[in-house]
């Protein structure tokens, strides 16, 4: 129910529950992302 009222994605609902939580998952996944993104470029 929460995901049809606050958007299409599990980030929109967190960020309406909690701004300090969704703040934290994105910047996690940004780093996780930036840190895939330097071993993909590796070329190992």
């Amino acid at each position: 129910m929460m995901m049809c009222q606050f958007g299409n994605s599990w980030g929109d609902v967190l960020m309406a529950i909690d701004v300090e939580s969704w703040a934290a998952y994105i910047t996690a996944r940004n780093s996780v992302d930036g840190l895939i993104d330097n071993w993909n470029g590796l070329g190992v």
